[in-house]
């Protein structure tokens, strides 16, 4: 049985916060990536190097690796992200951020697929009239 923590005035229930866990998962996901193929993004030109941000392949490891400590250590204090102080609140943007920051390159590229399928998907259908 789940206990609430001691004292829930200073305390605050998150109530979608499971979700925090896809930020722990983008975090290994980066981490991964950059162990196994970080050189390879980092030599090739064009697109492939904003997966590293412009060939930093080890600043990416870095900031996801500093950010996964961080919210391994958050899902302990606040229960599985359920119950946040202020403080913690403050310490998860932060994390949060760092993340996004990590990830960026990766999430640029899926959202370049993305959009160009979408548009030749738009094409394709006002060919059709």
């Amino acid at each position: 049985m789940a206990t609430l923590p001691q004292s829930t005035s200073s305390r605050r229930h998150l109530a979608h916060g499971g979700r925090l866990w896809n930020l722990v998962a983008l975090d290994v996901m980066a981490i991964s990536w950059m162990i196994t193929a970080g050189e390879w993004f980092d030599g090739h030109g064009g697109p492939i190097r904003v997966v590293t941000l412009g060939g930093h392949h080890q600043l990416v490891l870095v900031l996801a690796a500093i950010s996964l400590a961080v919210l391994s250590v958050l899902a302990v204090t606040t229960e599985g992200f359920t119950w946040f102080s202020g403080p913690e609140m403050a310490v998860l943007s932060v994390a949060g951020l760092t993340t996004l920051v990590a990830v960026a390159g990766f999430l640029s590229i899926v959202l370049l697929v993305v959009g160009i399928g979408g548009l030749i998907g738009l094409l394709f259908r006002l060919g059709r009239f």
